[in-house]
């Protein structure tokens, strides 16, 4: 879990979290109904990370792939 982004997404759901234990102490929410909306969060954000993790995989491959397809200059050619 060292890359920025997955830091970045659990951060993400950390904060998302407040909001939940907020109610739990105001008493707006029982243990069961926290643990459900907790659930949910969790399967949220690795349904996110998911999804970004691919999206970063389709743009590296395309800029992998556009970077072979551009012509090789020397220093010395004129534009």
């Amino acid at each position: 879990m060292r890359n920025p982004i997955n830091r970045l997404i659990s951060i993400g759901g950390l904060i998302l979290l407040l909001p939940i234990g907020y109610l739990m102490v105001t008493g707006d929410l029982t243990p069961d109904q926290a643990g459900i909306r907790a659930g949910i969060l969790l399967a949220a954000v690795i349904v996110i990370r998911k999804f970004v993790r691919i999206g970063m995989g389709v743009v590296a491959t395309s800029m992998e792939r556009q970077a072979a397809e551009a012509p090789k200059r020397r220093a010395t050619d004129i534009a």
